[in-house]
Order: C-alpha cells, then sequence, then structure tokens
C-alpha cells in the first residue's frame, strides 16, 4: 500500500522566497540580498518621518536624561564659576533641556488618549464568549431571578470598593467594575511633571538670581537690593551669643525691608542661621545668614585747637587706598577664637595724611567663662619716609576695654581708654557687619509642585494597582427562575495576587447570591 504523500504547508502570503538560477552561486545571491537589505534600512533610517518618531520614543527621553546627568555631574566637579558660566549657563545645555521636554511631552502626550480611552471609556456590554476567554474568570448559577442577582452583584462588588457601571439590555445585565482606574494616569502625570521641573528650572535660572552677598553694618544705612525690587534692606542690630571660651553661638540680626525705594512701607524680621527671611512669600526673596564680621571707624581729635572735631583719614585694606568719605571703615574678619584681624594679608591699617600716621587694630570678643569684657589692640605708627626704613611705633595699647556709649540716640560700641600720642587722641568705633544672601527665584514653588506630581504619580502607579472585573448575568437555559453569572477579571500587575483577590471576590458574590437565593450552585470552577 502506498505511502500518502505529506502535505506541504502553505508559504504566508507576506513571506519572501528569492530565486536561485542554474548556475548562480547561493551565497552571492545572498550576499547581494543582504546587502540590498541594508541600503535600504540605511535609507530608511533618514527619513523624516522615522528620525520624529525616534525622537517622540521613550528610549530617547531615556538617552537624553542620561546626557544632561552626565553633563550635570561633570559641570559639579568642575569650578563653581567655570561649571555654571560653561556648562548651566550655555545655550547648548539649555538646547538639551529642551530636546528632553520636547521628548517626553511628545511621548505623554501620544499616549494620553490611549490610556484615558483605556481608563475612562471603556465598553461594557460584551457577547457571552467574552467572559469565558480569560485566565481569571468564573460561572455560577443561581436560583434567582436575574434582576435579583445583579442587584446581589452589585452590592458584593460594591463592597469590595469597585466601582461599578450596568448596563441592561434584553433581560440581560451588564456589569464593569474596576478599583483605581484613575490611577492609570499616573504614568502620564509623571511624564508632564518632569517636563514642568525642566522648564522651571529652565524658567528661575533666566528669570531669577540666586546667592547674592549684601553687606550690612548694624545700625548703618540701607541698602538696595536692585534687580528693579525698588526694596532697601537694613541691619537694625546684629549680635550674637557667646560660648564660655568666646567663641560665638546663637546669631541675631534684626532685619527691616523698605519698599518703593524707601518710600513706602517697612517690614521687620528677626533672622539667624537657622532662620530666614521667606520675604514676599513663596514667589519672593530668601535672605539668609550667610557670615559675619566687624567694621572699625577712627576718631581721631586734634586736642590743641579750640574746637576739636574729628579729623578725616584714609583706610588702605586689600592694597586699595579708600580716601573719598570722611569716615571710611575698615572690614575685620574672625578668626575662629573670637579675634578679629582686617581683611587681606597686606598692609590693612587707617592712614591720616596730613600727620602722617597710620594705625592698626585687632579685636576681641568677650569671654564669658574667664569674665573678659571685650578688648582691643590699638597701635600707632609712623610709616617709613625711605625705602629701606622700617615703620617706627609710637605707641601701642594692648588689651583696651570695649564698651558701649550712646551717640545721638544710638548704642555704639568704643573703646572706652583713648590713646594720646602727642596733641591727638585715638578711639576705634566699632560695629558688627552682617553678610547674607539674597535669592529669588519665582519657579521654587513650580519646582517643588513638580516634584510633588512625580512623586504622586509614581505612588499611584506602584502601590494602587489598577484592577478591572466584567459580569455577564442572564437568565437560565435549564430552569424558569434561575440565573448564569459570568465573571471575568484582568490586572495589569500583582496578577498571581489578583487571582486571590478575585476567588475572594466570587465567594463574595456567592454568599449575596445566597441570601437572594435558595441554593446557589457553581458550575464553573477558577481557572
Amino acid at each position: 500500500m502506498p505511502h500518502p504523500r505529506p502535505v506541504r504547508e502553505p508559504l504566508p502570503v507576506c513571506a519572501v522566497v528569492p530565486r536561485i538560477s542554474q548556475g548562480q552561486d547561493s551565497g552571492t545571491e545572498k550576499m547581494a540580498v543582504q546587502g540590498q537589505r541594508l541600503s535600504v534600512s540605511g535609507a530608511a533610517l533618514l527619513r523624516p518621518a522615522r528620525i520624529w518618531r525616534g525622537l517622540r520614543s521613550m528610549t530617547f527621553a531615556i538617552i537624553m536624561l542620561l546626557v544632561i546627568l552626565c553633563v550635570v555631574i561633570a559641570g559639579s566637579f568642575m569650578p563653581q564659576d567655570s561649571g555654571i558660566r560653561l556648562v548651566y549657563e550655555s545655550r547648548w545645555f539649555y538646547a538639551l533641556n529642551f530636546l528632553l521636554m520636547a521628548s517626553i511631552a511628545s511621548c505623554a502626550i501620544r499616549r494620553s488618549k490611549g490610556v484615558y480611552r483605556f481608563s475612562f471609556r471603556v465598553p461594557v456590554v460584551h457577547r457571552p464568549e467574552f467572559y469565558r476567554a480569560a485566565d481569571t474568570s468564573c460561572q455560577m448559577t443561581a436560583t434567582a431571578f436575574p434582576e435579583e442577582a445583579t442587584r446581589a452583584a452589585v452590592k458584593a462588588l460594591r463592597a469590595c470598593h469597585y466601582r461599578v457601571e450596568l448596563v441592561e439590555r434584553d433581560g440581560r445585565s451588564y456589569i464593569l467594575a474596576d478599583r483605581f482606574r484613575a490611577m492609570r494616569l499616573g504614568t502620564i502625570v509623571s511624564h508632564l511633571s518632569i517636563v514642568l521641573m525642566v522648564a522651571a528650572i529652565a524658567w528661575g535660572a533666566i528669570a531669577g538670581w540666586l546667592d547674592r552677598s549684601v553687606q550690612l553694618e548694624a545700625g548703618g544705612q540701607a541698602v538696595s537690593l536692585g534687580h528693579g525690587t525698588g526694596l532697601l534692606l537694613r541691619s537694625d542690630s546684629f549680635d550674637f551669643g557667646l560660648y564660655p571660651n568666646g567663641l560665638p553661638r546663637n546669631f541675631h540680626n534684626n532685619l527691616t525691608i523698605i519698599e518703593n525705594n524707601g518710600a513706602g512701607p517697612t517690614h521687620h524680621q528677626l533672622i539667624d542661621v537657622n532662620t530666614p527671611w521667606y520675604y514676599g512669600g513663596i514667589f519672593g526673596y530668601d535672605i539668609h545668614q550667610a557670615d559675619y564680621g566687624v567694621a572699625a571707624r577712627l576718631v581721631v581729635i586734634d586736642r590743641s585747637t579750640a574746637h576739636p572735631v574729628p579729623l578725616s583719614y584714609c583706610t588702605i585694606q586689600l592694597s586699595t587706598p579708600q580716601c573719598g568719605s570722611q569716615f571710611p571703615s575698615l572690614l575685620m574678619q574672625p578668626l575662629g577664637d573670637g579675634t578679629y584681624q582686617p581683611i587681606g594679608t597686606g598692609l590693612s591699617a587707617f592712614y591720616l595724611p596730613d600727620r602722617d600716621l597710620a594705625v592698626t587694630l585687632t579685636f576681641r570678643d568677650a569671654v564669658p567663662q574667664d569674665k573678659l569684657p571685650p578688648t582691643a589692640v590699638l597701635t600707632v605708627a609712623k610709616p617709613p619716609q625711605h625705602a629701606g626704613q622700617t615703620m617706627r611705633i609710637l605707641k601701642e595699647q594692648v588689651d583696651i576695654p570695649v564698651t558701649t556709649r550712646t551717640f545721638n540716640g544710638q548704642t555704639e560700641a568704643v573703646t572706652a581708654q583713648p590713646i594720646d600720642v602727642g596733641n591727638l587722641r585715638f578711639a576705634i568705633l566699632i560695629r558688627r557687619e552682617a553678610f547674607v544672601n539674597i535669592g529669588h527665584n519665582p519657579a521654587v514653588p513650580f519646582i517643588f509642585a513638580s516634584f510633588g506630581l512625580i512623586l504622586f504619580g509614581l505612588v499611584s502607579v506602584l502601590y494602587f494597582p489598577f484592577s478591572r472585573l466584567w459580569l455577564y448575568v442572564a437568565p437560565s437555559d435549564s430552569a424558569t427562575g434561575s440565573s448564569v453569572l459570568l465573571l471575568r477579571g484582568s490586572a495589569e500587575k500583582s496578577r498571581q495576587s489578583f487571582k486571590r483577590r478575585f476567588a475572594d471576590i466570587a465567594n463574595r458574590i456567592q454568599r449575596e447570591l445566597r441570601a437572594v437565593s435558595a441554593d446557589p450552585v457553581t458550575e464553573g470552577a477558577h481557572q
């Protein structure tokens, strides 16, 4: 008996089978076909539509995120001025952020319509075969009319915290139930929030200004903040508590802001190192304490004149003389042990050009542990007249107590014992100096809001798993007054856990059916 011939499976319609003519090398033909495919693929890569699809893909957005992250890390290792100028303020860095925003926004917008339709525009009515064609399905029968079985099933689903949507047609009920359907929008919210954060950071870099250092003399004149704000900032008093060894602690700076360039209302606030002043609210200005120091002024009186008046002088600091104002100040920095010395490594001193005298100063805060008051060291010297000469000290006084006195209604710190050199009497007026940093970034609320939205999107997706149930209720063909229920479920995540929950929901529905029927019978099994 002859064997039947094997039946050959027909080739798929889309399959391409190259012909190999007699005498032609199959390897050469294969290489030719591969070369042709490579050339076609290379040309296809340059098509604008393909390039646009690549730019709108999530892969491109992830690559851009990695590139920007590498650039930021590289900029953080550079010196601050070079990093800010070459990286964060460069046009190409803004271009990278713009490409990232465009890519993520395009991805989110392209997916938003489908996600919205899947979450809020789901059909409720399906054929009976739909409810059986699933990995997680169940069939039940109950000795109750379909209306009663429907009410029992809806009650059970709502008891399990499901949103229920019911459609009745031709004596049959179609039920759609879901949980956390709005949370499926979390991915869209997270993606758009990243765009908002990058845009807010770029806007803040352009429209805001950060950490502008302002020097304020306690009890001195107000300083303009600039940038078109019309605000003046003044320090009414600056002081701090001291540790027993004389080191400062607990800075207190009483600040005043005057609006409209000094003609408007005033606002007062006490700040310290850990308590900044957020003037104007979240869209306003961040004023916080940065550093401190001492500003010293010289008071010189010629006792030989009938009506003694303070003599004018100059200050020499950082190799720069200052003689424009009548009483310029000598800025002194703390050394960390309660001692203050003039800023700069070169010669820093007061200079009286008419008398050719130089005055140097060192100041020290009080030491409560040893019950020592604040003191100063004052030296009056004659500068060298010719090259090779040294400075000749005329008089030096150490441990001069510094006390407080009231001049024109204002309390000032001054040396309690003046120094007399000839007909001249020297005293030092000391004021606290506060250095505050002022920043203005109108995008800060949007940055925090976008960060919160990103967290909300991630939490909604990870910790609020979306699940959906379909239930079909119809009259039974076997007996009058009975019903058939087909239940189907689906979940995007934690499917094993959902199968256990699906079984609990089915049992809950059966318990509700028992309440309305005499003998419900389960004909199917959970798959």
